[in-house]
């Protein structure tokens, strides 16, 4: 990763603390520390995100599972149809 590369992404990842100058990558500015509303901001928005996740993972699955349901029951019927056609015959 180069040095704009991670620049980029620290300022991304913190945006209320640039710690690097986009135009003079040699100059640094100095850390400005969270408060304590801004860390609790900040922790109460990763547990958001990670309940909003965990609730579309959830959801996936659960759709991945009827589905996969759905195809086999399709597969089952395809196959004792065959094996009645076969017997017939």
């Amino acid at each position: 990763m180069t040095f704009a590369q991670r620049a980029m992404a620290t300022a991304m990842i913190y945006p209320e603390r640039r710690a690097i100058e986009m135009n003079a990558p040699d100059k640094f500015e100095r850390l400005k520390p969270l408060t304590k509303e801004q860390k609790e901001a900040r922790k109460e928005n990763r547990e958001a995100e990670a309940r909003m996740a965990t609730a579309e993972n959830a959801k996936a699955a659960a759709e991945f599972a009827k589905n996969r349901e759905r195809l086999k029951a399709e597969r089952l019927a395809r196959e004792a149809g065959e094996i009645a056609s076969k017997k017939e015959d």
